[in-house]
């Protein structure tokens, strides 16, 4: 049977553990995609804030930006929990020994609803901030 691999020179995944280490590059990636948009969120909620002169439209624009800030600060330990399973799992394929295996999978699992969670929050808050950046600009 043909080898298949990409131009990134990727290989199919292997038994055991090291099928994770796909699924967690690919979380990495996508935590630093949804931090960089909450991050950009957070600067034109500003912008448009320097243009607005009501008391109440600010006041709600700065609860509204410490959801925001809440969010990214949630999408950081979530990244930085991600980054701790990928080091737990190079440990783990050095001791070679199949009972981390089964431990593994339960901590993958556990982070994994834990991204699907942040991926849902993250598409809600996204819908949610451009409508209200449309309210607060006047144009809704």
């Amino acid at each position: 049977m043909k080898q298949i691999t990409s131009g990134m020179g990727l290989m199919p995944p292997q038994q055991g553990g090291s099928h994770f280490n796909y699924e967690v590059d690919s979380w990495l990636r996508e935590m630093d995609f949804i931090v960089s948009e909450v991050s950009y969120m957070i600067t034109r909620l500003a912008f448009v804030v320097d243009a607005v002169s009501a008391a109440q439209a600010i006041a709600d624009a700065e609860a509204y930006q410490n959801k925001l800030l809440e969010f990214h600060e949630q999408l950081q330990n979530i990244r930085e929990q991600i980054k701790q399973h990928k080091e737990t799992l190079k440990l783990n394929k050095v001791a070679n020994h199949p009972a981390y295996d089964k431990k593994n999978a339960t901590a993958h699992n556990r982070l994994r609803k834990i991204i699907v969670t942040a991926e849902k929050d993250y598409v809600s808050i996204k819908n949610d901030f451009n409508m209200f950046i449309a309210q607060l600009s006047g144009l809704q």
